[in-house]
This record gives C-alpha cells, structure tokens and sequence, in this order.
C-alpha cells in the first residue's frame, strides 16, 4: 500500500467528482478517500460507489464575495473554523504521511512516483506571489528565516504531510489569520490555498515545486504531458 490518503472540499459538480474519484479509484484501489460536501447535497451516492468517506455540511463557506475577489473565499473567523476543523478530521481519518487534495476539477492518470522532500508539493507560479502586507505577517510570525517574497500553493492535487498539516491545524491560526485581515481586509488568505499556505510558512514549512502536478493554464508542454496529477480539468462541469 502506498502512504498516501486523498480528501477534498466538495460542492456540486457530481459528474466532474465522479469523474475525479473514478481516475483515483484507478489507480489507488483502497487508499483512503475523505470527501466534505458543503452546501450541496448530491455526492454521497459517489461517494458509496467509490468508496469514499462522505461527510456532509449543511454550509457553502467558500465561494465568490463581493468586495474580495472573482475567486471562492471565506468571509469571516466562522467559515475559517469550518475549514480548518474539516482539515483536522481529515487527518484524524487518515493514517498516511501523505495527503493528496482533490478538487472536482482534478484527474489522476497514473501512481505517483515520488513524493516531496518539504511539507507539501504543490505548483508554485509567480503569479501566486503573496502581496508585501501579507509576507510581512508572516515575517512578523515566523521565528526565522524570514523571506522578502512567499509563493503560495495547495491548489487541487497539492499533496501535504499529515503531521504538518496536524501540526498547523493545531496551532494559533486564529491569531495569525484575523491579524493578516486585519492589515489587509482583501487579504489574498481568504482563498484556501493562500489560507494554507500563510499558515505553513508561519510555522517554518516549506512548500516544493512538486512536478507530479500539473496545472493546465501555467504548466509548460512537458509537465503537462508527464505529470500524474491534472488540476484545472473543468471538462466534465455542468
């Protein structure tokens, strides 16, 4: 068995998830998979056929807002608990070092081959770059080796150590999430892999550049062809 688990944060989307949990189920016959449904209530028979944990929450936390962005956000501290306590469940559900995050927009075309030397793999892009108000709170967190510029990743098909992860879920995140809207209410923290990623380097975890994943709008040809891990497949959207 591989050391590896899969959850994700679902809402709507029942072909496209079934589409997504199909292509893992290919490859990764018994590996644990963890599927949150918030806001929607039409992906626990996928979740039967796949044999996939189904968990189901009555509110839609992450989603577009006014005022903050094109992109789903969390509006205040209650949707941020929400998030965060289903990362924990996830990993109290789990027993691997490894923990792969699907979205319904994520197909696997093959096992993974290795998995990253840091905390979490994921596909850094400079366009992900953390605005200067948002690397200052980390700076003012973080114990040391402090950074000008931070990347932000664990988009859909990131993979992140359970213990780490754990290890942030754990930590003071109200704090630091709360100060950073603080300086910056339209801080780019609201979406989850900002959110994640904030967290991780305020606690010293690094992210790599993990090339098992793939990114269909910034990958280059290469990767693209090669990578086990597809994110941004929006074919099967309805």
């Amino acid at each position: 068995m591989e050391d590896v688990s899969f959850f994700m944060l679902a809402y709507s989307q029942p072909k496209a998830t079934d589409e997504c949990l199909k292509s893992v189920r290919k490859y990764y016959k018994t590996e644990k998979i963890v599927v949150f449904e918030n806001g929607t209530n039409v992906l626990e028979d996928i979740c039967v056929k796949h044999n996939a944990i189904y968990i189901h929450q009555t509110r839609n936390y992450q989603k577009p807002r006014p005022g903050l962005g094109k992109y789903a956000s969390m509006k205040d501290l209650n949707d941020f608990i929400i998030f965060m306590n289903q990362h924990k469940v996830a990993c109290e559900l789990t027993d691997t070092k490894w923990l792969v995050f699907l979205e319904s927009d994520c197909l696997l075309r093959r096992r993974f081959e290795y998995f990253p030397k840091v905390s979490v793999g994921g596909h850094l892009h400079n366009i992900n770059t953390f605005s200067k108000s948002t690397a200052g709170c980390i700076n003012r967190f973080r114990k040391g080796d402090h950074k000008e510029e931070y990347v932000y990743s664990l988009s859909g098909g990131s993979v992140v150590n359970r213990e780490d992860l754990m290890r942030v879920c754990l930590s003071n995140w109200k704090k630091h999430l709360l100060y950073a809207m603080d300086v910056n209410r339209q801080s780019e923290i609201r979406c989850r892999d900002a959110t994640l990623s904030y967290l991780f380097y305020i606690n010293e975890l690094e992210i790599e550049d993990w090339k098992e994943l793939t990114e269909i709008k910034w990958s280059d040809e290469l990767r693209s062809l090669t990578a086990a891990m597809v994110h941004d497949f929006k074919y099967f959207y309805e």
